[in-house]
């Protein structure tokens, strides 16, 4: 975490920059009042254009930086609104009624989906204001998504889209890409660091032109993409051709299954080289499908829904398949922070 920024005097300190009572010039003529005006509050906060009526006493005992600023004698000309002070803070009004709304409503539950500008809100408001259980409540809810351990990972139902993270606009890769980017962006934050390998390696189970490009938007719908950000697309990029040779190796089973048992001889002709072509095409084509490297066997022979494996392939090969993909997976999975010049799980669980 960093060290708080102590708001000192009216001198142009850091803190009073980042935050600083209105006077008869601050205040802009066009104000919304937001749904959270509270009729026994005693301070206004003012983000952009909008005003958020709350208690002071209740902010400066959530957060250091508002018990330092509340701290310091204000002068008596400022302009008031219903009594009170006005507050006003550099960040967006979407993030501070986030903010707000969790810290009076407690309104986002865990058990419910929530948008991913949401969560994004919580981590920048808890993080900049120092206000710990909003900052750990953001990064929860990324880490649950993301999970730091092959265990945790297997309990996600589906490796490209998310159930507790959510966009409006239900745009493919954009959830995936806003939060990568943000993460990338705040790496300086060792609590987010675990997110970043699966979120690079999800990154890159889309094709090339995604990751370049963003999602495809048809012609009638109005909104842009959302692109990776050029440090978090070099990144994905350098991880690529890494995860493409692991690629190969993880499924040389494919190649390595036999048309007669080593052990006894009995033709496989037809029960286990029928399934090769098709295992190739599915795997392999038009480009390899890098998403089903860490699936567990019983997921990856859902997602082979063309190919039954069980029922095509003899029991020794059968066996000797799930054995190799099993092994894979998990070196896959130790591998993978290395692959994003990451250190390793052990480490970045620690230090989170």
């Amino acid at each position: 975490m960093p060290k708080r920024r102590r708001v000192e005097s009216d001198n142009g300190s850091e803190g009073a920059e980042e935050l600083q009572v209105a006077t008869s010039s601050t205040v802009t003529p066009a104000i919304t009042r937001s749904s959270i005006w509270l009729s026994d509050g005693n301070i206004v906060l003012q983000a952009e254009n909008t005003q958020f009526k709350v208690h002071q006493g209740y902010l400066a005992r959530l957060s250091i930086i508002f018990s330092d600023v509340f701290s310091v004698p204000q002068p008596g000309s400022q302009p008031l609104v219903e009594g009170c002070v006005v507050l006003l803070l550099q960040d967006s009004a979407q993030d501070l009624s986030v903010a707000l709304s969790e810290i009076y409503d407690r309104c986002y539950s865990p058990r419910e989906q929530i948008h991913v500008e949401t969560v994004l809100a919580m981590i920048r408001i808890g993080r900049k204001y120092e206000i710990q259980h909003l900052l750990k409540e953001g990064i929860a809810r990324l880490r649950t998504e993301f999970p730091a351990t092959l265990e945790d990972h297997d309990r996600v139902d589906d490796t490209v889209s998310w159930s507790g993270i959510i966009d409006n606009d239900d745009a493919g890769s954009d959830v995936l890409f806003r939060i990568a980017n943000f993460c990338t962006s705040h790496s300086d934050m060792k609590e987010l660091l675990p997110v970043l390998p699966l979120a690079y390696y999800w990154a890159n189970c889309r094709n090339l032109t995604t990751i370049l490009d963003g999602d495809p938007i048809g012609e009638d719908v109005q909104c842009t993409p959302t692109l990776l950000s050029p440090e978090a697309q070099k990144i994905c990029l350098r991880g690529r051709q890494k995860l493409l040779d692991r690629f190969s190796s993880s499924f040389a089973w494919v190649d390595k299954i036999p048309r007669v048992s080593l052990s006894s001889g009995a033709s496989h002709s037809h029960k286990c080289s029928s399934v090769v072509e098709p295992l190739t095409n599915i795997l392999w084509k038009p480009e390899p499908q890098l998403y089903v490297m860490l699936e567990p066997w019983d997921r990856l022979q859902k997602q082979l829904d063309r190919v039954t494996l069980r029922k095509e392939m003899c029991g020794e090969c059968y066996v000797a398949a799930r054995k190799s993909h099993m092994q894979a997976r998990e070196q896959l999975w130790n591998d993978l922070p290395g692959f994003f010049g990451l250190p390793s799980w052990d480490v970045l669980r620690v230090d989170a």
